[in-house]
């Protein structure tokens, strides 16, 4: 089961696709009416993908992760577009970025993430169409460039303190 937040109270949501919730997945809304439940399990990590239409009120597989992976950071780009990036494989860390297309309902794979951040989890923000990047332990903002997929430490800022999840 799942819940819905209306912005006053809780109401029942959407049962969930599958036989349990995959632990450290991650679910992002790609626009007003769909919603993604992406990759995620414990102990083996999953390529599965599922999107919640809100208007049929059904979830519908969507295209595999070119890699399975579970806590990783996802966000939505531009209403047609999902970015996932980091996290595990069940046995090594994962640098790579994929992207989601909505309108080709294919994953492609994007330049790595920097070699020197911890992958667990990381924090995904979409700040003005620009996504930024806070990695457990460290104390910079990764922002990633939308012309190449690099990314790169925003040298003007740095959190007041070590980034220490949620």
């Amino acid at each position: 089961t799942s819940e819905v937040y209306t912005g006053s109270n809780w109401k029942p949501g959407p049962a969930l696709p599958g036989d349990e919730y995959p632990v450290f997945s991650c679910v992002v809304n790609l626009n007003t009416s769909h919603t993604f439940l992406i990759g995620g399990g414990f102990p083996t990590p999953t390529r599965d993908v599922w999107m919640y239409d809100w208007s049929s009120q059904a979830w519908t597989r969507a295209g595999s992760l070119i890699q399975g992976r579970r806590a990783y950071g996802c966000v939505t780009l531009d209403g047609e577009r999902i970015l996932v990036a980091g996290g595990d494989d069940g046995s090594s860390r994962v640098y790579s970025v994929e992207i989601y297309d909505a309108t080709q309902g294919t994953w492609s794979s994007q330049p790595d993430l920097p070699r020197n951040t911890n992958l667990w989890a990381p924090i995904l923000l979409n700040w003005d169409g620009q996504v930024l990047a806070l990695f457990y332990g460290g104390d910079q903002i990764y922002q990633r460039s939308e012309e190449n997929g690099e990314w790169s430490v925003m040298q003007e800022f740095n959190l007041p303190e070590r980034f220490d999840g949620y």
